[in-house]
C-alpha cells in the first residue's frame, strides 16, 4: 500500500520531488588513491514510501548531488587494490534463491574498475558482536587487536579485513563501534512453508554484520582522515 501511494503521488499533477531533504544516514569515503569520493546514503519518505539505499561515486572535485554520480546497484565489498573496488550485486526478488553461485562482471567509472559480484537473492542475515584493545590501519586493511567475543561465531584475538565496506559511529569525540558485514552462503537453509512443514537443505544467501566495540575510550581522530572508509556527514 506504501508503495501504491508513492506511486500516486510521484505521477500526479504535483508529484513530490525528491530531494536532500529526504536523505537519512548520509557517509562518504574517499578512494586509497585520492580520486574519487563515494557516498553512501538512505532515501525515504516516512509513512508515504520505502526506504531506498544507494552508493554514488563522484569524482574527487565534484559536490554531491543527489540526482548526480555514478550508481553502483549494489553493495561494496573491499577494495582489492587502490584503483579496483569490488561490489556485490545482489538478485531483488521475493522468491528463495535458486543456488548460491557468484557470476563475475566488469565495469568502469573513468579510471575505476568495478568488479561485480553477482548473487541470487538475500534470505538471512545475522548479527555478530566482538570487543577489542585497539586497531591499526594499514595497505588497505583494518586489524583489530585483543578481540573477544561478545555474541556470534570466535574470530581469534586478531582479525584483519579490507577497507572499502567498513563504516563507524561515534559519540562526540569518542568511537562507539566500527562496523562491516560479509557474505555467507550454505546450503542449510530451512523454510517454513505455512502449512507446518518444512523445506530442508535449500540454498542460503545472508548478510552478517559484525560489529566492534572498543573496550576502552579511543579518539575518532584515529579515523578521520582515513581513506577507503565511510566517514558519517548525516
Amino acid at each position: 500500500m506504501k508503495k501504491l501511494i508513492l506511486f500516486l503521488l510521484l505521477t500526479s499533477c504535483n508529484p513530490v520531488e525528491i530531494t536532500e531533504y529526504y536523505i537519512t544516514d548520509l557517509q562518504v569515503q574517499i578512494s586509497p588513491n585520492g580520486e574519487y569520493k563515494i557516498y553512501k546514503y538512505t532515501t525515504g519518505m516516512g509513512a508515504i514510501g520505502d526506504d531506498i539505499q544507494l552508493t554514488k561515486i563522484f569524482e574527487k572535485d565534484e559536490e554531491f548531488d543527489i540526482n548526480e554520480g555514478f550508481n553502483i546497484n549494489g553493495d561494496i565489498e573491499k577494495w582489492t587494490s587502490n584503483d579496483t573496488l569490488t561490489i556485490n550485486r545482489f538478485k531483488n526478488e521475493a522468491s528463495q534463491p535458486k543456488d548460491t553461485l557468484t557470476k563475475i562482471s566488469f565495469e568502469k567509472f573513468e579510471n575505476l574498475v568495478l568488479k561485480i559480484q553477482n548473487h541470487s537473492s538475500i534470505n538471512s542475515g545475522i548479527i555478530n558482536e566482538y570487543k577489542f584493545e585497539n586497531f591499526k590501519i594499514d595497505n588497505n586493511k583494518i586489524t583489530f587487536y585483543g578481540i573477544q567475543k561478545i555474541l556470534g561465531e570466535d574470530i581469534g584475538s586478531i582479525k584483519s579485513i579490507n577497507l572499502g565496506n567498513i563504516n563507524y559511529f561515534h559519540n562526540k569525540d569518542s568511537l562507539v563501534s566500527i562496523n562491516t558485514s560479509v557474505i555467507y552462503k550454505t546450503m542449510n537453509f530451512k523454510y517454513y512453508n505455512g502449512d507446518g512443514s518444512f523445506s530442508e537443505n535449500l540454498p542460503e544467501i545472508g548478510i552478517k554484520e559484525l560489529r566492534f566495540i572498543p573496550k576502552k575510550k579511543i579518539s575518532i581522530l584515529k579515523l578521520k582522515e582515513v581513506k577507503g572508509i565511510f566517514h558519517p556527514l548525516k
